[in-house]
């Protein structure tokens, strides 16, 4: 349960750094984001559809956290672990997306234009290293 927690947490961070950067994209409409004329509309919208899309990164990252914690590895082994794990999380579910949504999303280049997806991951993962840590030296003393 706990690396659900802390997994749910992390994603809950996550939302708000996103939440905060589409507020900015909301309050300079000359980048063309604009949607409509209501703001508050737009911003949720676009952060429950985030979310939302997340939720296979969610449940991959639960599995993955689940076995770099049980792992014999060193700690510094399993943060970088744990970072490729996100990274390789956001991937399978971007491919997932673009499996079942529009097919002339497909190519590298939608890889690339989520650039700001994979920023924003590396600075809440790297805001909540401690919990992390704090976890693994749970589940280390744990076995």
């Amino acid at each position: 349960m706990r690396i659900f927690l802390h997994i749910l947490n992390t994603w809950f961070v996550s939302a708000l750094i996103c939440g905060a950067g589409i507020t900015v994209m909301l309050v300079y409409p000359e980048h063309g984001f604009m949607r409509d004329e209501n703001i508050f509309t737009t911003f949720f919208t676009i952060l429950f559809t985030g979310l939302l899309g997340g939720l296979p990164s969610l449940l991959l990252s639960w599995l993955f956290l689940s076995l770099i914690a049980d792992s014999p590895m060193q700690v510094n082994w399993k943060i970088a672990c744990w970072y490729a794990a996100v990274m390789l999380a956001i991937l399978f579910n971007l491919q997932l997306i673009v499996l079942f949504g529009d097919g002339r999303l497909a190519g590298i280049e939608v890889v690339v234009d989520v650039w700001p997806v994979y920023a924003v991951v590396f600075v809440t993962l790297t805001i909540r290293i401690k919990q992390f840590l704090l976890l693994i030296e749970y589940y280390s003393e744990k076995n």
